[in-house]
């Protein structure tokens, strides 16, 4: 069962990936834009974040930390990222706020990142 948030942004995915300017050679303003684009992107993307993970700001000092995005698919961070869906909605900015305090977070990816079998802890 797929949190809302995550079918959003699968959609919103799919829309841009659909959607290709293709320049022609006597469009500057096409090219332009391309451009553009890609140094947008490039300006967005951190540096120091592993291909495999994304960064999440927590609590109300937005403390940043560096997750894994399998953490995604679990359903107490499914939970976190409802809860960050109902205080924040989407907006263009790219960051993404996960609305609670910074141990409840640490608890929650604890749990979250536990092997199956170590999946007894309890999350407050």
């Amino acid at each position: 069962m797929k949190s809302k948030f995550i079918k959003s942004c699968e959609k919103k995915l799919k829309k841009m990936t659909s959607k290709v300017i293709i320049p022609c050679a006597s469009c500057e303003s096409c090219y332009e834009r391309i451009c553009w684009a890609f140094k947008k992107e490039a300006e967005v993307i951190p540096r120091d974040v592993p291909k495999g993970h994304l960064v999440v700001y927590v609590g109300e000092e937005y403390k940043r930390f560096v997750i894994n995005i399998n953490l995604l698919k679990h359903p107490l961070f499914q939970a976190l990222l409802d809860q960050a869906q109902d205080a924040y909605g989407f907006s263009a900015d790219s960051r993404l706020w996960i609305p609670c305090n910074e141990s409840t977070f640490l608890d929650v990816v604890r749990c979250a990142g536990a092997p199956q079998h170590q999946n007894n802890c309890i999350c407050i």
